[in-house]
């Protein structure tokens, strides 16, 4: 460890010393991590000095950590993919209901405009991802101290909408049971998929946005 603080101090001679305080502690953490992982304490701290010299830290004392820019693209980018990936589960829950309705039928209609549903469904749940590959794997970075506090505060400002669109889901997740009681048909239980589909999609965006948010609290976070 005392290596490592040697490291630290190498980089940051001329740095901001609240930086080095934060680099220092996030390569104790992954010297750790590679001593519980099974390997040597020298092969460990080759491995850790190795990545926060790749990552650029050794060139970068006064910019370390991806910047408020970043971070704000990040946040596009997961309310983009929020906002797919729970209408895109909403509309394969909501498929359901098709094939509900259709069930006293006998045409094949019901089960083609399922199947056109669950299409469209993982085809809205595939485009985040495809788009935001970008043929780059996913990797550690640190970030920066003045990025982390302003996740801090979106994170505090969305806490609102949060709460509003969780009690939402929820409360439909509910309710959906009562279509079924009171019309006891297939009407009712179609529309109980309708409610689960519309309480699913308030779920999983705002838990998605939260999550957002408190990736860039810690000193280092995996993005793409």
């Amino acid at each position: 460890m005392d290596k490592l603080q040697i490291y630290a101090d190498g980089l940051f001679a001329q740095g901001d010393q609240r930086q080095k305080t934060v680099v220092l502690a996030a390569m104790e953490a992954d010297y750790q991590a590679a001593i519980a992982a099974g390997q040597t304490p020298e092969a460990a701290l080759l491995a850790v000095m190795s990545t926060y010299a790749d990552a650029g830290v050794a060139n970068h004392h006064q910019s370390i950590g991806i910047d408020a820019a970043t971070a704000n693209s990040f946040w596009r980018r997961a309310e983009f993919t929020a906002r797919l990936t729970a209408l895109g589960i909403a509309v394969l829950i909501g498929g359901l209901a098709i094939i509900v309705v259709a069930s006293d039928h006998t045409g094949g209609y019901g089960a083609g405009a399922f199947f056109v549903t669950l299409a469209i469904g993982v085809v809205l749940l595939l485009i985040p991802r495809l788009l935001h590959r970008g043929g780059h794997k996913a990797k550690r970075v640190l970030i920066a101290p003045a990025t982390q506090a302003l996740a801090q505060q979106k994170l505090a400002a969305y806490r609102q909408s949060y709460v509003i669109g969780l009690c939402t889901g929820i409360g439909l997740l509910i309710v959906a049971i009562a279509p079924v009681i009171a019309l006891n048909s297939a009407l009712g239980v179609a529309l109980m998929f309708l409610l689960d589909a519309i309480g699913c999609f308030f779920i999983i965006y705002v838990v998605t946005i939260q999550a957002s948010y408190k990736k860039l609290l810690r000193p280092k976070a995996k993005l793409r």
